[in-house]
């Protein structure tokens, strides 16, 4: 296991859990808040989502490897379906 900053993080060691192969694929950080009260209302809340792109770093992913889908923000009723096209899209996730 590799040493990952438990100040930033809270996160001690890499799980053993995480393999190459798994680095070798895109992580995906989805910052969301429903409506745009709550974007102003909960600002700590999206700094928090946004730091979740340091967290991959720190267990292994490359920062080019990690994409944050932010565009969404005060919109609310996106689906796991809409994500996914949008996704593909962009080629960021595989076809089959």
């Amino acid at each position: 296991m590799s040493t990952v900053p438990s100040s930033f993080t809270g996160i001690e060691e890499r799980p053993e859990k995480i393999h190459p192969r798994h680095l070798d694929r895109l992580a995906m950080v989805y910052i969301r808040q429903s409506s745009m009260a709550q974007v102003q209302r909960n600002q700590e809340s999206t700094k928090l989502q946004y730091s979740l792109v340091q967290t991959g770093e720190h267990l292994g992913w490359a920062r080019n490897r990690i994409v944050i889908i932010d565009e969404d923000q005060g919109i609310s009723g996106r689906s796991a379906e809409d994500l996914a096209a949008r996704a593909l899209e962009q080629g960021l996730a595989p076809t089959s």
